[in-house]
């Protein structure tokens, strides 16, 4: 809920901004008497600035719980079906990287996972929102920022598909170098 309705503030604060902006410059400047539409411009601006604030630290606190609960689960649950294996299922390699990927912060991935997910909705909102706004500004200004926003987004697609590709390749050599770091370092 709070990613879903905090794409609302960073809009309400470029709308409250252009709208202090345009009514400061509107009265006369030399006249230091302020009208009630400036106060409340001003008041929009800072609410919706520390309101923003409030709630990017409440997403953060509430992914990181989110993080540890599903560590959790994921840790309980891997215990008690390892348990259950036969202990042939142990030599085989496949096993060995399934195992460790499973025990490679999979929660940390999955609320990342989460996390990009509301964060492609939050965004997408945000955008259509400034677009909005930009367009009910300045109709040209959306026209300008469509070809730059193509590019980023095709390049951040194609950043995150090669660090997942390599992540999986690097699996059993992550597995080996654990297990090599572990015999030398234990004291056994």
């Amino acid at each position: 809920v709070l990613t879903l309705t905090g794409w609302i503030f960073p809009t309400a604060q470029t709308w409250a901004w252009r709208e202090l902006l345009n009514g400061v410059t509107a009265n006369n400047l030399a006249d230091f008497s302020v009208s009630e539409s400036l106060i409340f411009r001003a008041i929009v601006v800072v609410a919706s600035a520390l309101f923003g604030g409030i709630t990017n630290n409440i997403l953060g606190y509430m992914r990181s719980i989110l993080q540890l609960k599903l560590q959790l689960k994921v840790n309980v649950d891997t215990f008690i079906h390892s348990a259950k294996l036969d202990l042939s299922f142990f030599e085989n390699p496949e096993f060995e990287d399934m195992i460790s990927r499973s025990q490679g912060n999979v929660a940390v991935h999955l609320s990342g996972f989460l996390t990009s997910i509301t964060s492609l909705i939050y965004i997408s909102l945000q955008v259509v929102s400034v677009a909005a706004l930009l367009f009910y500004i300045d109709g040209w200004a959306v026209f300008i920022l469509i070809p730059v926003t193509i590019p980023y987004i095709w390049f951040q697609l194609y950043i995150t598909r090669a660090q997942y590709e390599k992540r999986i390749l690097q699996t059993t050599r992550r597995r080996w170098l654990g297990y090599y770091t572990s015999c030398v370092m234990n004291h056994e």
